[in-house]
């Protein structure tokens, strides 16, 4: 058996100094026990803001304690209509579903990043 000598590329021989880059955080899996308690603890902050049950709308997506489709609100919002505009068209739904609302789409969409 004859020994092939290795011979380092540039590259390699410039990153053998090169100080550890930090890894990123490995993903956790959804059986994770961690996991599971995180997804019971947004199911819980969501169910106080949107509610589904078919014996209302049909089991669209509501504001917990209200008949108001959460679709209205983006509906409105994408129309061009402000926060206080929505809530007078809809006095049952408070504020800060709205507001909790948004909040949750927003670490959503930026955790996705």
């Amino acid at each position: 058996m004859s020994s092939v000598p290795c011979r380092l590329t540039a590259a390699a021989s410039s990153n053998m100094g090169a100080t550890r880059r930090k890894q990123p955080h490995a993903q956790k899996k959804l059986g994770d026990p961690a996991s599971r308690a995180e997804l019971a603890a947004l199911r819980a902050r969501f169910a106080r803001i949107v509610s589904q049950d078919p014996e209302i709308l049909g089991g669209e997506p509501v504001f917990t304690g209200t008949r108001v489709p959460v679709k209205s609100l983006f509906d409105h919002l994408e129309a061009g209509d402000s926060i206080e505009q929505f809530l007078e068209g809809f006095p049952s739904v408070k504020r800060e579903q709205i507001i909790a609302l948004l909040e949750e789409a927003r670490e959503h969409a930026l955790s996705a990043s």
